[in-house]
């Protein structure tokens, strides 16, 4: 079971920094939508979306090595 399906955050707390999420829309287990909810906790949500699946990553090394 991953990490995110375990971790709850109650809806009062507030991250000072900025969250970055990295995600794929075709990942079948971790939804897209989940991700977004850290908007909930910061002034400043980044979100970065990878074509791919659940290893989305190991597709786009390159590419995370330029950001």
């Amino acid at each position: 079971m991953p990490a995110i399906n375990r971790y709850t955050c109650s809806p009062e707390i507030q991250i000072s920094a900025d969250i970055s999420v990295f995600g794929s829309p075709r990942d079948l287990r971790v939804d897209a939508t989940e991700l977004e909810l850290w908007q909930e906790h910061t002034r400043a949500l980044r979100s970065v979306w990878y074509d791919g699946g659940h290893f989305y990553l190991d597709d786009h090394i390159e590419r995370r090595r330029a950001q």
